[in-house]
C-alpha cells in the first residue's frame, strides 16, 4: 500500500519498520545515559586502631605457685610440775624477750621439800663428821688391840653410811630446787606471744600442760612446693647461686623477696609437687605465720626477648596471629610462635622482628591491605 506524503511516495509497510528502528535506537540511547551516570565503588575509609611497637627487653623465667609463712621457731611452754596459778606477766599477742617472766605457779609446797631436804643434808653432815671422827681416832688403837677389830669396821661402816646419806641429800636438794626454779616460766625465745591456754588460779593438775605458744617472726621461713616438671631447671640454676623468690600477699599491696633456702628430698607421689622453703628477715612484722601468699620464683633472665602486649596476640586458623601495620598504613595478618608471658605481655618466639608495629585494638573487620590510621588514644568500648 502506497501513501502520498508532500510529493514523496512511501510504502506503509517500510514505515513502520522505520519506527520501530527508531524506537529500539532511542531506549539504547536511554540505557547507555543512564549507565554512565553510575557512581564508580566507594574504597572503605581507614578503620581507627592502636598499634605498639615489638621490644626486646630482659624478662625473667619464673614459676608462680602458692604458698604460707612458717615461724622461724615455735615454742610451746609448758608446766612442769603441779600447782595453782599465781600469776602471768605477759601480753598477749605482744613481743616477749628471751629469759622474760611469763608465769608464776605456787612454790610454797616445793620451797618446803627444799628446806626439807637441807635440814636433813645438815643433820647427816654432823652425824658423818661424828663417825668419821670416831672412826679416825680408833684407827690408830686397832693395831695395840684397844679396839677389836670388828668394831673398827663398825665405825668405819657408819661413816660411809652417813657419807652416802650426804650424796643422797644433795641430790635431793637439787631435785627440790629444779621443782622450786620450775615455780617461774620464762620465754626461751624471743617472739610474739600467743593466747594464754590457762587462766591464772587454775590449778595444774598435770606436768606437761601447756600454758602459751610463743612464735619467733623474725625471720620467717616461705614454704611453697612447685611442679616436678620444673625441677630439674630449679635445681641446676640453685646449685649455681640462691634463687630469688617473690613473694605477693592476695588483695594487700605487700609484697617481699627472699632466698630459696632448700629444696625437699622427695617428690610428694600424690600431688606431683616438690616442696621448698625460702627464709626472709621480717623486722617491721609485717608478714604473720601461716599467712597464705602468691609466689614466683625467679628461676633465670632471658635477654633481648622479643615482646608484645597480651592484646596484640589472638588466636587464629593456624594458631596465634597478629595484625603488622607496614609503612603504607595497610594491615596484614602474620602467624606467630609464642612463648612466656610477663607483666602483660607475650614473648615472640617467631614471626616478628623488633619495631614491627602492631594493632593493639581495633581488629575487629580488617582484612589484609586495609588502611588503617593509628589513633592511640582510642578507648575500649568506644
Amino acid at each position: 500500500m502506497m501513501v502520498r506524503s508532500g510529493t514523496v511516495f512511501i510504502n506503509l509497510e517500510d514505515a513502520m519498520k522505520i519506527k520501530t528502528i527508531s524506537l529500539i535506537f532511542t531506549f539504547m540511547l536511554i540505557l547507555i545515559g543512564g549507565c554512565s551516570k553510575q557512581e564508580a565503588p566507594k574504597e572503605n575509609p581507614p578503620s581507627p586502631v592502636r598499634t605498639a611497637s615489638a621490644q626486646e627487653k630482659d624478662i625473667p623465667y619464673y614459676i608462680d605457685t602458692l604458698g604460707h609463712f612458717i615461724s622461724y621457731r615455735s615454742v610451746t611452754v609448758q608446766a612442769q610440775i603441779q600447782g595453782e596459778l599465781t600469776g602471768f606477766y605477759f601480753n598477749e599477742g605482744h613481743k616477749v624477750n628471751q629469759g622474760e617472766l611469763l608465769f608464776t605457779i605456787d612454790p610454797d609446797p616445793y620451797q618446803a621439800v627444799l628446806d626439807k631436804a637441807v635440814a636433813t643434808l645438815r643433820q647427816n653432815e654432823a652425824l658423818y663428821a661424828y663417825n668419821k671422827s670416831r672412826a679416825d681416832r680408833y684407827s690408830q688403837l686397832v693395831g695395840d688391840d684397844f679396839v677389836s677389830k670388828l668394831d673398827y669396821e663398825q665405825y668405819v661402816s657408819e661413816m660411809q653410811n652417813y657419807a652416802a646419806l650426804i650424796n643422797q641429800d644433795l641430790a635431793e636438794i637439787y631435785s627440790a630446787e629444779i621443782n622450786v626454779g620450775y615455780c617461774t616460766l620464762a620465754a626461751p625465745i624471743t617472739g610474739i606471744a600467743g593466747k594464754r591456754l590457762i587462766d591464772e588460779g587454775n590449778i595444774i593438775t598435770d606436768a606437761g600442760s601447756d600454758l602459751l605458744v610463743i612464735n619467733q617472726i623474725d625471720p620467717l621461713y616461705l614454704d611453697f612446693s612447685f611442679p616436678e616438671r620444673y625441677f630439674d631447671t630449679v635445681f641446676q640454676h640453685q646449685q649455681m647461686a640462691p634463687l630469688k623468690i617473690e613473694a605477693y600477699v592476695p588483695n594487700t599491696s605487700l609484697k617481699t623477696t627472699a632466698c630459696l633456702q632448700m629444696l625437699d628430698n622427695t617428690v610428694n607421689p600424690n600431688t606431683g609437687m616438690i616442696g621448698a622453703r625460702a627464709i626472709l628477715p621480717n623486722p617491721d612484722t609485717r608478714f604473720w605465720p601461716e599467712q597464705f601468699v602468691r609466689i614466683r620464683i625467679i628461676v633465670y633472665m632471658m635477654n633481648n626477648t622479643l615482646m608484645v602486649p597480651d592484646s596484640s596476640v589472638l588466636p587464629g586458623p593456624n594458631g596465634d596471629l597478629v595484625w603488622v601495620v607496614n609503612s603504607k598504613s595497610e594491615v596484614t595478618p602474620i602467624n606467630v610462635i609464642t612463648g612466656e608471658l610477663f607483666e602483660g605481655e607475650t614473648q615472640i618466639l617467631s614471626g616478628l622482628k623488633q619495631g614491627d608495629q602492631v594493632v593493639t585494638f581495633g581488629q575487629l573487620g580488617l582484612v589484609k591491605g586495609h588502611k588503617v590510621v593509628v589513633r592511640n588514644d582510642l578507648k575500649k568500648g568506644l
